[in-house]
């Protein structure tokens, strides 16, 4: 039960692969990466507070914490995962976000890039969902002003917060290769 998803409470885990693929349809990946670097910049300067709009990064915060939800969801299924989540495709009116360059540099490791959900059982053997939304959560209060992110110490948040840049390019391949070719806009 340590990995129980809490942040939304099962909503966002009826189909985890649509869910990331909606994550990922409106924002990009790169843009996830740069966000979240951003972010994790501010909650370890002690010097720097956040000062763009609250809801920007309270936002990213809900975004991260669900794409991690979703993440546990699929690793736990793994294959067993039910045949309707293959069925359940969401109608978006709006052209998909644009998509890495073949050029571009995964800070996963090579092999996983292939085979993407290997790192989600590296990762959530070394973290529990509730663990990562803990430092997650502290990040965000700490960005907002707080003076420092109690009682993780910034080599700890920068950690995990490389661990999180491979999550979220996981659960970006994830979705991609479950489904290939979609671009949204069937319905």
């Amino acid at each position: 039960m340590d990995n129980y998803p809490v942040f939304s409470a099962g909503d966002y885990i009826f189909n985890p692969y649509d869910q990331l693929y909606a994550a990922f349809h409106s924002k990009t990946l790169m843009s996830y990466k740069a966000d979240l670097d951003k972010w994790i910049r501010f909650a370890c300067s002690s010097d720097k507070v956040w000062s763009g709009k609250p809801d920007v990064l309270v936002a990213l915060f809900k975004d991260v914490c669900i794409i991690t939800e979703c993440c546990w969801a699929v690793h736990v299924q793994g294959p067993n995962y039910p045949e309707n989540w293959d069925h359940t495709i969401a109608g978006y009116t709006r052209k998909r976000a644009k998509e890495p360059g073949a050029d571009y540099k995964y800070k996963l490791p090579e092999l996983m890039v292939a085979h993407p959900e290997n790192y989600l059982k590296d990762f959530f053997n070394n973290h529990t969902v509730n663990d990562i939304f803990d430092v997650l959560f502290e990040c965000l209060y700490t960005a907002f002003g707080h003076e420092e992110p109690y009682p993780y110490s910034f080599d700890e948040i920068t950690n995990v917060a490389g661990e999180c840049t491979c999550l979220l390019e996981a659960a970006y391949l994830i979705q991609k290769k479950k489904y290939p070719g979609r671009d949204g806009r069937e319905k």
